[in-house]
């Protein structure tokens, strides 16, 4: 084996739950340095099999719209995937939440409105598996996580785009989207 190889690090594993009881209320996919990979799913997969059958690296818990008790959940969590950085997408939580969410291994918690750069660049540095990444992720980097983070939010796509991948858009488009985000954040009285 060289060197280089043995350097490689094998594509992170991620879980997408969300709190829904229906078909497609779970979802797989797998990052390596350059490219994330939706597996194909099943609607007659089973979430505790996929738990049981497989760790995963990261679980992205999207429970925005829970109906469920979200810290019970984030328990069985851990208890199935005691490895797993999880990441917590939910209403906001009372200070006692937290620090128990904390305590089942919650790396982060992002409650609404949700800031889609900082959400994208922790998924990435947790993709590649590092805890302190020089500097925020480059534009292309964090353009890779776009589907997921649409999956995540109730904004449309086109929205998106602009902020996460000015690559996919010329220079003129993409200054009026941040000239339009920009004016909209820092209104004049």
């Amino acid at each position: 084996m060289t060197p280089s190889q043995s350097s490689a690090k094998a594509p992170a594993k991620i879980l997408l739950l969300s709190d829904e009881k229906q078909e497609g209320h779970f979802r797989t996919l797998t990052a390596d340095e350059s490219t994330v990979y939706w597996r194909p799913t099943d609607p007659r997969d089973d979430l505790d099999a996929t738990l049981g059958e497989e760790q995963f690296d990261i679980v992205i818990a999207n429970y925005r719209d829970a109906t469920i008790d979200i810290l019970r959940a984030v328990e069985g969590l851990r208890k199935r995937q005691p490895k797993a950085q999880i990441i917590l997408v939910c209403r906001k939580l009372e200070l006692q939440d937290i620090i128990r969410a904390i305590r089942f291994g919650v790396r982060d918690v992002f409650t609404p409105p949700l800031d889609f750069r900082k959400l994208a660049a922790r998924i990435e540095t947790l993709a590649r598996r590092s805890e302190k990444p020089e500097g925020m992720p480059s534009e292309a980097a964090l353009g890779r996580w776009e589907e997921l983070i649409a999956r995540l939010s109730d904004e449309p796509v086109p929205k998106l785009v602009p902020l996460l991948s000015p690559q996919l858009v010329d220079r003129k488009s993409k200054r009026s989207a941040l000239g339009k985000l920009m004016s909209s954040v820092f209104k004049r009285p």
